[in-house]
């Protein structure tokens, strides 16, 4: 009995050396082994990235502002194109705008044209007055240059059939064929009918070439009594 008890004490028991996992903390050798639980129950100790820290605006309570740029220094520097720019002048008045002559008087107006038939245009008369058949000098006038005494020229005044003479610069023009051609008009040019058209015709226009115009219309010069009274023939044999 003695010995039956006896085994019965080195027996190990199944139930006391059993361990449990919850409370073993090492193991065969002698590494702690942490439970997840307990890692899980404890509250998180890790820190979160501190902000940077702020900076203050700075102040300038004590600092004066700079000084404002006056409008000078604003401008940009002249460029090459603005120094060749063209310097504004002031509007003229109509009167002087209005074309001047040192020939004619002022407030003289020029005349009025008017409408001319056709075929009587400045390249019709200069083609008129190169052919030699036309006979510009008219019917009243003979084949040579004369003497004409102003009883004469007073007579031919474009009335009653007879050719209209008048005078230029002391040269006799029968204007009878350049009526109709006239810019101004036949009752224009008829004005210096039988008589001077000098003091008219520096008037109205005075830079039309009149002898280069009416050359082929010359009758002769104009003389005094007196000279036409020594001349019986009144021929101008001398005359170019």
């Amino acid at each position: 009995m003695a010995q039956e008890e006896t085994g019965k004490h080195h027996v190990p028991s199944t139930t006391s050396d059993r361990r449990s996992p919850a409370k073993d903390t090492q193991t065969s050798v002698g590494i702690p082994i942490v439970n997840d639980q307990r890692t899980t129950d404890l509250p998180s100790t890790r820190k979160r990235p501190s902000s940077p820290p702020r900076l203050k605006p700075p102040t300038f309570g004590n600092m004066a502002a700079p000084p404002r740029p006056g409008n000078g220094a604003l401008r940009p520097p002249p460029s090459a194109a603005s120094s060749l720019r063209v310097p504004a002048t002031k509007v003229l008045s109509n009167a002087l705008m209005a074309p001047t002559s040192s020939i004619m008087p002022p407030g003289k107006q020029v005349s009025r044209k008017v409408i001319l038939e056709p075929g009587h245009s400045p390249l019709d008369w200069a083609a008129l007055t190169s052919n030699p058949n036309s006979q510009l000098r008219g019917k009243d006038a003979p084949d040579n240059l004369i003497r004409v005494a102003p009883a004469q020229l007073k007579e031919q005044n474009g009335r009653k059939g007879r050719d209209a003479w008048t005078v230029y610069q002391g040269k006799v023009y029968n204007i009878t064929p350049y009526v109709p051609f006239h810019p101004g008009g036949k009752g224009e040019i008829l004005r210096g009918a039988g008589k001077s058209s000098d003091k008219l015709f520096m008037e109205v226009h005075p830079w039309v070439n009149w002898d280069g115009m009416l050359s082929e219309c010359m009758v002769g010069i104009l003389v005094n009594d007196e000279e036409i009274a020594d001349t019986k023939s009144g021929g101008l044999d001398d005359m170019d």
